[in-house]
């Protein structure tokens, strides 16, 4: 059998909330809710597979203090090709982007304006990875510092070339 290479991410920063167990629990979250759009969005869009990598909290043994940013990691399946950004949780959208931009819209819709996500990446825009997503509902801390809730959605909006 082929091995399998996983790839395992951790935020290089100096503050400690940002690599702590509940932020990267966080970005678990996110990227589970963003598969299940994605599941969702491949059914009514026929041909158009698109799936987020699954991704599970790592803690890593032994001493940890010689690398304070790989006490705890997220890792992922190794997703080899030529990785794109197709949106971003700002005002971005890439050039040629028709169908990221259609998923994000797509979330929008599926989840009654609730949820947006966001921060497309990924490979041809069918196996995907590190998402964000934005709530409509002030102060909802559950896909972390990512969400830029209303104005994030609004500012998707202003850039979105929508094609129905």
């Amino acid at each position: 059998t082929d091995d399998i290479k996983l790839v395992a991410k951790a935020y290089k920063c100096e503050e400690e909330w940002c690599r702590s167990v509940v932020t990267l629990e966080k970005d678990c979250l996110t990227q589970a809710y963003a598969g299940h759009f994605a599941r969702e969005f491949s059914k009514r869009v026929p041909g158009n597979l698109m799936q987020f990598l699954p991704l599970r909290l790592m803690k890593v043994l032994g001493n940890s203090q010689k690398n304070k940013y790989l006490q705890q990691a997220t890792v992922e399946q190794f997703l080899p090709g030529r990785y794109a950004k197709y949106t971003n949780n700002m005002c971005y959208v890439s050039p040629n982007s028709e169908l990221a931009q259609a998923f994000c819209h797509f979330t929008w819709h599926f989840s009654l304006g609730d949820l947006m996500v966001a921060d497309i990446q990924g490979v041809d825009t069918s196996v995907l990875t590190d998402p964000q997503i934005h709530s409509s509902v002030p102060h909802d801390d559950r896909f972390g510092c990512g969400n830029r809730g209303l104005e994030g959605m609004d500012n998707f909006f202003m850039v979105h070339q929508c094609g129905e």
